[in-house]
């Protein structure tokens, strides 16, 4: 079995539409969490994609 972490998110463009943003896969915690850092800003709200529920992804 392989198991790991990974980021996904939706990015609206000029005419309103949604699309898929960029994603990376990891197989440790410790690897996928520098994303968020370098990528968006600490204030963004993550969720749980099964459950729908606020993550504190900082603080797993």
């Amino acid at each position: 079995m392989i198991s790991g972490w990974t980021f996904q998110y939706d990015v609206q463009n000029e005419d309103g539409e949604w699309r898929p943003g960029w994603d990376t896969w990891e197989e440790t915690y410790s690897e996928i969490i520098m994303y968020p850092l370098t990528y968006a800003p600490k204030d963004i709200e993550w969720f749980d994609v099964d459950s729908g529920k606020p993550v504190d992804i900082y603080n797993l």
